[in-house]
């Protein structure tokens, strides 16, 4: 079909088919515009809808590392079970924190581990003062191990945790207490910087 000469047939006969062929273009486009209006605005609305999306899965997500943090506080100061740590600020290992960290080599654990650690510390940390370096070594890598230990060496702490009936949580904080001292030294951050930056002592 000879599109262009059937054009100029049309525009060069009577003036109710160049009428048509007019109205015809301009319902083109119009159906054009609005096409590409409703094309605009699905668009925004799927990219906001994920945006929403992302922001639910966000909050699920630290819901649960709440839930997971709180069902291993509550393990570890079940009756029977061994304190790791001291309880005063800066955070320390006490005489059975340092036997347990021999037991399941706590020191070559990191040092296998180091160059991830240290990555993924960079990574969520950015600017953080001491005492935030100390919370997230308490929280996340006890809630979520997995982003800072290889599987081997997440079994083999387990494995001595169960053996000695304690909490595998617990050897996760006190691993994070081992992790806290060397990424503040290697920032030149002093430990004791952690109680001057506490925000519950600043506050008195």
């Amino acid at each position: 079909m000879n599109w262009p000469q059937i054009i100029k047939d049309i525009l060069t006969s009577n003036g109710g088919a160049f009428a048509t062929v007019v109205t015809l273009l301009g319902l083109a486009f119009y159906l054009t515009v609005a096409i590409t209006k409703f094309i605009t605005r699905y668009t925004a609305a799927h990219e906001s809808l994920e945006k929403r999306l992302g922001k639910v899965e966000s909050n699920t997500e630290d819901i649960k590392r709440e839930i997971v943090y709180l069902n291993g506080t509550l393990d570890v100061l079940r009756p029977g079970r061994k304190t790791l740590l001291k309880s005063h600020s800066p955070i320390a290992l006490t005489e059975d924190g340092e036997r347990i960290a021999g037991q399941f080599d706590a020191v070559g654990i990191m040092a296998t581990n180091w160059e991830k650690i240290r990555r993924q510390m960079d990574m969520d940390l950015p600017q953080k003062n001491a005492y935030d370096i100390q919370q997230y070594c308490l929280e996340k890598i006890a809630v979520q191990p997995e982003l800072f230990f290889g599987a081997a060496d997440i079994s083999t702490m387990k494995n001595v945790a169960f053996r000695n009936g304690d909490s595998f949580f617990s050897y996760c904080q006190l691993l994070g207490i081992l992790i806290r001292d060397r990424y503040l030294k290697e920032q030149g951050i002093s430990v004791d910087e952690v109680d001057k930056c506490d925000p519950g002592k600043q506050a008195k």
